[in-house]
């Protein structure tokens, strides 16, 4: 640096610069930073929206998306909206500004639980005027497919799962990008992806999609032009078929096709619902009090 100051008479202002070090040790970047008086830097590189990282997801990183979640739930709670509304929102709104982020990442479950928390009071009115009221159903019980007494809306943890397998998908049938061709060279070495250990010195991100493996490994089998799911060829990855494969199937309620028909109202439709669930309350007095136990 001093060499450069005499031939080039250039001086950095230090209190202007910051030092961004990759692949040395945090001992090794503090000793770099007080010997050049450089502050330490992060870097904030985005691509396509998404901050490129190479260590562990933080909460800081994914602060972007629940405020982007959050700001669209607070601008539609002044309006009019039915619960209807709210669950065709929450169905496709919300899950298109997470579609991006579960498709890159396997988001940590601290923040799968945020956005469903936010969700859930969005939902039931239980966080409005800066008051907290219970929620009238446990989310876990809303997001399941109609048939098994749900709402339709898809759980974002298995969903989120579900969309990191397309990347093993992609990888046994060696297709699909870029990333998928420098794996096979730089990662697998000439083994297959059911082959390469977890080192204890790969990435985060790396070891987070390995342990998607031990998800997959019961429905999907092959390799190459012959990759199978549930014993059956694939041409193309589905997600909605995966989803279904890995989840835990609820029993089938009797009474679905009567209140999701198409003939039904959105709205009186869900009044049933909450009255077959038990969870219809009318001055306080719910399902139970007026007809008696179901059968």
């Amino acid at each position: 640096m001093d060499g450069f100051y005499k031939l080039s008479g250039l001086k950095c202002n230090a209190s202007k610069c910051q030092l961004y070090c990759a692949g040395i040790s945090q001992g090794e970047k503090q000793a770099i930073s007080a010997f050049t008086e450089f502050p330490l830097g992060e870097v904030l590189v985005k691509y396509l929206g998404v901050q490129l990282i190479s260590g562990k997801l933080k909460r800081s990183d994914c602060q972007v998306l629940i405020a982007k979640i959050t700001q669209r739930l607070r601008s539609w709670r002044s309006r009019l909206l039915s619960y209807a509304g709210k669950i065709q929102l929450i169905s496709t709104v919300i899950r298109n500004t997470l579609q991006y982020w579960l498709n890159i990442f396997l988001l940590p479950q601290y923040i799968i639980k945020e956005v469903e928390r936010l969700c859930n009071e969005f939902l039931w009115d239980s966080a409005e005027n800066g008051t907290r009221k219970r929620a009238v159903m446990a989310w876990d019980k809303v997001a399941l497919p109609r048939k098994e007494g749900g709402l339709g809306i898809r759980n974002f943890s298995l969903w989120n799962k579900a969309c990191m397998l397309r990347h093993i998908w992609n990888i046994l049938i060696s297709g699909g990008s870029l990333w998928v061709a420098w794996v096979i060279i730089y990662r697998l070495k000439q083994k297959t992806i059911w082959e390469i250990p977890a080192s204890s010195a790969s990435n985060w991100i790396w070891k987070r999609f390995l342990k998607c493996r031990n998800l997959a490994f019961p429905f999907i089998s092959g390799n190459g032009p012959h990759v199978l799911c549930e014993g059956e060829k694939m041409q193309k990855y589905s997600v909605t078929r995966v989803w279904n494969a890995i989840r835990i199937h609820e029993q089938e309620v009797p009474w679905w096709k009567l209140v999701w028909a198409k003939e039904v109202i959105p709205k009186h439709g869900f009044i049933l619902w909450l009255a077959l669930r038990d969870k219809l309350v009318l001055n306080k007095i719910s399902y139970r009090t007026i007809f008696g136990p179901r059968v």
